[in-house]
């Protein structure tokens, strides 16, 4: 008859330390938005306008079509750029950001 013998090993421990309080800041939803929708205007506007420069600048005979595409779009990205410079200027320029502070005491913990 052979014996088994299984050693038992210490349970791990967990400790978790948490601060007393959780500061949150918050911005206004709708300015958030229209900064990243003109960011990604801007950065599809930009290239686009890139592109056609490069066909531009690389045929032979000069098209007319091709500078007033450049330009439209050289123009609108611009206006892009300058909207999401305003856009993010009102974030995170401290107009209207909110701090809020909680206690984590307050809240119910269920183990």
């Amino acid at each position: 008859m052979s014996k088994v013998i299984v050693e038992q090993k210490p349970k791990t421990i967990v400790e978790v330390t948490m601060p007393s309080t959780v500061e949150i800041e918050l911005v206004q939803g709708n300015d958030l938005r229209h900064y990243e929708i003109f960011s990604w205007t801007t950065s599809l506007l930009i290239s686009i306008a890139v592109g056609f420069w490069t066909g531009y600048f690389t045929v032979e005979v000069k098209s007319n079509p091709l500078l007033a595409s450049a330009i439209t779009f050289s123009v609108l990205g611009l206006g892009s750029i300058a909207m999401s410079i305003y856009y993010r200027s009102k974030i995170y320029g401290r107009k209207i950001k909110v701090t809020k502070h909680a206690v984590l005491d307050d809240f119910e913990v269920k183990l």
